[in-house]
């Protein structure tokens, strides 16, 4: 089933992380999709969302931590079964190296546990820390799956 509501973020880090965050376990490369020029929904009527006709970018509430942490905002969608095809989309595929990627992040302050602020993000944060500390400390990730 498909959703009305898109996630995107402002941030080409943050986009950047999520393209890359399970890269490992997919068979397609890595991609980010930036658009510009899609109208945005009024803030102050949010509670009428549904009326909405076109595709348009709605900035939510901070109702939790994680859409400030993600400079986060999404499309809304009328019809979700149908195809969202804006004038204006660039699309960057990341072709090597996401390993390195996500490591090149880390490094940044964009991690699982800025990005979810909460005890589940810092836990697979230091998850991830244990598994992969000794080869960002070193810069080798060469021998560990590096695509």
């Amino acid at each position: 089933m498909f959703t009305r509501l898109l996630d995107w973020s402002e941030s080409l880090l943050v986009a950047a992380y999520f393209a890359v965050e399970d890269a490992r376990e997919r068979t397609i490369p890595p991609m980010i999709y930036a658009v510009k020029d899609v109208p945005l929904a009024p803030a102050e009527k949010h509670d009428e969302l549904e009326a909405l006709d076109d595709v348009m970018m709605y900035y939510p509430p901070h109702i939790s931590p994680r859409i400030p942490a993600q400079t986060g905002l999404f499309t809304v969608h009328k019809n979700p079964d149908k195809p969202f095809k804006p004038q204006n989309v660039v699309r960057i595929t990341i072709g090597r190296g996401p390993l390195t990627l996500k490591l090149n992040l880390n490094k940044c302050g964009i991690h699982k546990a800025s990005l979810f602020p909460d005890i589940d993000g810092l836990a697979e944060y230091q998850s991830w820390l244990y598994k992969w500390g000794e080869h960002m400390k070193y810069g080798d990730v060469t021998g560990r799956g590096d695509r």
